[in-house]
């Protein structure tokens, strides 16, 4: 598996703005990548969000690095206060409770 962090400075003022683009217009182009395997966004802070994607391998996430450059550019090209940070990796460690993950 493979996980790509994204960090992101974002006029405050635009937080959910941030979750509603990613929402709406991010996320169903995400999961048709192939071998995509979960989505997270979280409110780090006052300015600040991050997510948190998992794919099966680097050329999902390489897909989504493209898709996320492209969603900020045509959404929300005034929103971020300075280019996003990026880390990614090969996943070492993996442990998920089976009950962790449900659909409502």
């Amino acid at each position: 598996m493979y996980v790509v962090i994204r960090h992101f400075k974002v006029d405050p003022d635009m937080i959910d703005e941030t979750a509603e683009v990613a929402k709406n217009k991010f996320l169903p182009d995400l999961v048709a990548i192939p071998g995509f395997k979960a989505y997270y966004q979280l409110h780090a802070g006052e300015d600040e969000i991050a997510s948190v994607s998992v794919f099966a391998d680097k050329a999902g996430a390489d897909a989504s690095e493209r898709l996320a450059r492209q969603c900020i550019e045509e959404h929300l090209p005034d929103v971020l206060l300075e280019p996003p940070v990026t880390i990614e990796g090969d996943v070492m460690i993996e442990e998920v409770a089976e009950s962790f993950i449900t659909r409502a």
